[in-house]
């Protein structure tokens, strides 16, 4: 779906997109608008199941200043999003969802793939991800659907982070009645409270007594920090030890004690004053010891990579993924675990996304009509190697076509569809030319010229049956 330039413009032609440009009415609120005075008013319910165990302000952190999560985040976004998500449903209703859609991105000043990329990167990052609906009333009609709500239809759905957004529960504590958004990035402190109706919340693999979804890289995130402080130690190390220490051992020559102090003071001048290559001369009898230089310290090298495995498999990575080591053959297809769990991430966005988001788009407009939103697969290369794995089976006759056609995801080929297969049209007519070419170099008919045969003068339509079936006399010698 291409929502850049014109194409944009064109999509929202004709649905009161003078409004939405010159940001008349509540169409075009803008995130700090729609959240408006902050509310003083006292709760009805209560904040509870304050998600101390998930800390969305460490995973942040985290994001922002560690390179192996920061990377490993990007490339599930990047390999989820191979290409835009679609919309699968009839053309008119693809074509419906698709244009609020774009409405609903282009409020955020986002384009439509840039604003799931959004989404999905909370969803993925924090296992939570929040959108909270803009309503209007000056929204009626988008292509040829009419569509109207209560309070208003949908206009704009805004991300938000998770770490704004607080539940509360109703007098009973068992239902989320509504979310209080908390915010101060525009320099003053901002609160509002929006209706559950109001807020679509996107969770991923949510505990069965929570309201919070459970992000993935949770379990992760200690093995992390374990890490940093090892390489944090290890930087200690090399700092302290980097120029080894110099132990210079002054024996007493006279016994007395005197001049040790004076001749120990001179070496340590020695030392301090000469380079780093230089050569320390000493007297008969004082030993000189270099600390360090023999590699008698603490080897950190087990430790590091130890760490480095834990992490990499909790983020379900690879060291040439995350670019800790040069690329390999073996390493150009992405692994099994991380198409799994990019799968999963996809499998469980889009659900959500159908449930919370497009029903309510088709409710307003009073569409009674399953939709999917479909992902492309992380990992075409794997499509590839399993529909050649299954031509080898259907080619060795362990499997029929529909069977082989089913397990790529294909439904049956309906007869008129074979000549426009390869076969059709590329090797069929080749084996006829070749056919042809054996029976013009044998001068026999090629079997579909209506040309009469050699055997007889007669046209071929005059012959009788039992003249061309009896074979012909044989002459006497």
């Amino acid at each position: 779906m291409n929502t850049d330039g014109m194409q944009r413009e064109l999509d929202l032609t004709g649905i009161v997109g003078v409004d939405i440009r010159k940001g008349r009415g509540n169409l075009r609120p803008g995130l700090p608008s729609i959240m408006g005075v902050p509310n003083t008013n006292r709760y009805p319910g209560v904040l509870t199941d304050k998600p101390e165990q998930i800390d969305f302000q460490t995973i942040t952190k985290a994001y922002l200043r560690d390179s192996y999560l920061s990377r490993s985040i990007n490339r599930y976004v990047s390999i989820c999003f191979t290409r835009e998500p679609e919309i699968e449903a009839s053309e008119s209703v693809a074509d419906y969802l698709q244009r609020r859609l774009i409405i609903s991105a282009y409020l955020n000043e986002m384009s439509l793939r840039q604003w799931f990329r959004v989404v999905f990167r909370d969803f993925t990052l924090y296992g939570n991800a929040f959108l909270i609906k803009s309503r209007t009333t000056q929204l009626s009609r988008v292509g040829q659907y009419e569509i109207r709500g209560q309070r208003g239809v949908i206009a704009g759905l805004f991300p938000v982070p998770p770490e704004t957004m607080r539940p509360i529960m109703d007098d009973t504590g068992t239902r989320v009645s509504k979310w209080l958004y908390t915010s101060t990035t525009t320099g003053r402190r901002v609160q509002r409270e929006f209706p559950a109706e109001d807020v679509c919340h996107l969770r991923y693999n949510p505990m069965p007594s929570s309201i919070w979804g459970l992000p993935f890289i949770f379990s992760t995130i200690e093995d992390i920090r374990c890490l940093r402080k090892l390489e944090e130690s290890i930087l200690l190390l090399i700092d302290k030890f980097a120029n080894p220490l110099i132990h210079v051992e002054t024996p007493d020559l006279t016994g007395t004690g005197d001049g040790i102090i004076e001749d120990m003071q001179v070496i340590a001048n020695a030392i301090r004053s000469m380079s780093r290559d230089g050569v320390l001369i000493t007297a008969p009898g004082q030993k000189v010891n270099v600390i360090g230089a023999e590699s008698i310290a603490l080897r950190m090298e087990g430790y590091l990579d130890a760490f480095k495995r834990r992490v990499f498999s909790g983020l379900g990575m690879n060291e040439s993924m995350i670019g800790d080591r040069s690329m390999e053959q073996k390493d150009v297809e992405l692994d099994r675990i991380l198409r799994d769990q990019a799968m999963d991430l996809q499998l469980q966005f889009a659900s959500q996304v159908e449930q919370k988001v497009l029903e309510d788009l088709l409710m307003e407009a009073g569409i009674a009509e399953s939709v999917r939103l479909c992902f492309g697969d992380p990992d075409p290369l794997y499509y590839a190697k399993h529909a050649q794995a299954v031509s080898n089976l259907y080619i060795a006759n362990m499997i029929t076509e529909d069977e082989a056609r089913e397990m790529v995801g294909l439904d049956s080929m309906e007869n008129r569809d074979y000549k426009r297969t390869y076969v059709f049209r590329a090797k069929v007519p080749l084996i006829q030319e070749q056919a042809k070419a054996r029976a013009s170099m044998s001068g026999l008919s090629t079997g579909d010229s209506d040309q009469p045969s050699p055997d007889s003068k007669l046209p071929k339509s005059r012959l009788s049956d039992k003249t061309a079936r009896e074979p012909r006399p044989r002459k006497r010698d």
